[in-house]
């Protein structure tokens, strides 16, 4: 190994300096050939970079590398087997690697021999003791690869497409032995379909804080037993389509805990199964929850709404609206009457006046809220810090400069930045040619400390220079008002 040049840097510099050639996939940390070309001479160069390098290379790995620190790991007869000894020395060398591994990546299984884990299992019952997180996204793995899965030190486990039967049994043990994983706080499971699932594997998790859950095709077994968790915080339901009876049963499940946070996500429902899903949320959850999102295509929502309500969509959504605390409500929604109104946006402003974060997307724009819209939120939520609405920018009012100066502003709103979605680049043509002008004073009426509008569209950077423009003039103008 070369003499280093680093010696005597700070350790955190350097650890620093290795993250730097650490290309993630994701935000789950899935390190790529590139990463990984580039970390190999990184450790070999300079004994300085030596362990920081090796502990990234070895922070996310598949099975097969860990098996094959075991001695004499080869192929015989189609399967994998051990040839060597587990002595001192061997078992030396894999404590060393495994030690390192932070998340373990199953995608595929490999053809091992039983012999190989059991012989583990007799020296190594737990052999990633420092394990945090496993991310398993194979259709088909042995219950035998689940020893891996298991540490003191995991807080998070997701299956993605598992084998039905080996994730129930790992569940099952892993409700019986929770003394193995006394840390897990996460668990999220999609794409387990046809066989009937024990909901009960789950909820004797009894310190569970987070769980996600794909309804999709999936049947969930009317729970037996008295296993009812307290601990639950957050609360995630995806892919509930047509029927409501899984969901229904899962928030029965969890109606001891105290849910702060909520999501209902690429769901198709009919209105009614809809609203007893909402229904459920306030009777259990009314004063815990703060946060609530929804990703919902509604059916038939006239068979739900007052036939005089004057905004079907805040009708439908109106069992909601009994949530004491909600501080972010995020909300995806298709299907019938689809256009969001003003008359929506002040309904949900007077129920959540505490909202610090408001995100909204449809399809459709015909009925988009307008500017007026924008003083409701200024007025009745005054906590906002993130904003993202539908919004009619092509009928905005005209304002009259003269009587519109800083001493006629009396919003006090810190709101900085604001997103709008609008229908299309015809409206933007349109404001761009004739309204441009006024929307940055309706912005400024109501948020006066704006700094950054976004608006969601393929010619949303001539927009923003327009509104930018106007902003400065307006500012510029109300600046010598006020010196005069």
């Amino acid at each position: 190994m070369m003499s280093c040049p680093v010696v005597g840097l700070p350790t955190e510099l350097i650890e620093e300096i290795v993250q730097y050639l650490i290309k993630e996939l994701d935000e789950d940390e899935f390190y790529n050939s590139d990463s990984r070309r580039n970390l190999f001479p990184c450790a070999l160069s300079c004994s300085a970079f030596f362990r920081p390098a090796i502990r990234a290379l070895w922070h996310t790995v598949e099975l097969l590398p860990l098996l094959k620190l075991l001695p004499g790991f080869e192929v015989v007869d189609g399967s994998y087997v051990i040839n060597g000894e587990l002595d001192d020395v061997s078992l030396a060398r894999f404590d060393l690697y495994s030690f390192m591994v932070k998340k373990l990546l199953v995608f595929e299984t490999h053809p091992v021999h039983h012999s190989v884990y059991s012989s583990l299992a007799v020296a190594r019952p737990l052999p990633l003791p420092s394990l945090t997180s496993v991310y398993c996204h194979a259709k088909l793995f042995s219950l035998d690869e689940t020893m891996f899965m298991l540490s003191p030190s995991v807080e998070s486990v997701l299956f993605f497409s598992c084998n039905d039967q080996v994730l129930i049994d790992y569940l099952s043990a892993l409700s019986v032995l929770q003394e193995e994983a006394p840390m897990l706080r996460s668990l999220s499971i999609y794409g387990v379909s046809g066989k009937d699932f024990d909901i009960a594997t789950v909820s004797q998790l009894e310190d569970l804080r987070e769980l996600e859950l794909n309804l999709y095709n999936l049947r969930i077994k009317e729970m037996q037993g008295p296993f009812y968790p307290l601990e639950l915080k957050r609360l995630g339901l995806n892919g509930a389509v047509y029927s409501v009876q899984s969901a229904l049963m899962v928030l029965d499940v969890y109606e001891y805990s105290e849910i702060e946070t909520f999501s209902l996500t690429g769901s198709v429902l009919p209105a009614e199964a809809g609203q007893e899903i909402f229904s459920a949320i306030f009777s259990q959850w009314s004063g815990s929850m703060t946060s609530l999102e929804l990703d919902i295509c509604i059916m038939v929502l006239d068979e739900v709404v007052e036939p005089d309500a004057e905004d079907p969509l805040s009708d439908f959504l109106s069992p909601l609206y009994s949530l004491e605390n909600l501080e972010v409500f995020d909300l995806r929604y298709r299907g019938d009457n689809d256009s969001f109104t003003d008359i929506l946006i002040s309904d949900i402003c007077e129920a959540w006046p505490n909202l610090t974060k408001l995100k909204m997307d449809s399809h459709g724009f015909e009925n988009a809220p307008t500017v007026t819209s924008l003083k409701v939120l200024a007025e009745r939520c005054p906590k906002l810090k993130q904003v993202s609405i539908p919004l009619d920018i092509t009928n905005a009012p005209a304002i009259n400069h003269d009587t519109h100066t800083n001493k006629s502003l009396p919003s006090s709103h810190t709101l900085e930045s604001i997103t709008f979605l609008v229908e299309g680049e015809i409206s933007l043509q349109y404001l761009l040619a004739n309204g441009s002008a006024s929307l940055p004073y309706h912005l400024d009426v109501a948020f006066p400390f704006l700094k950054e509008v976004y608006i969601q569209s393929s010619i949303w950077d001539k927009v923003m220079g327009v509104i930018k423009l106007f902003q400065d003039a307006r500012r510029t103008q109300a600046a010598v008002t006020v010196s005069a």
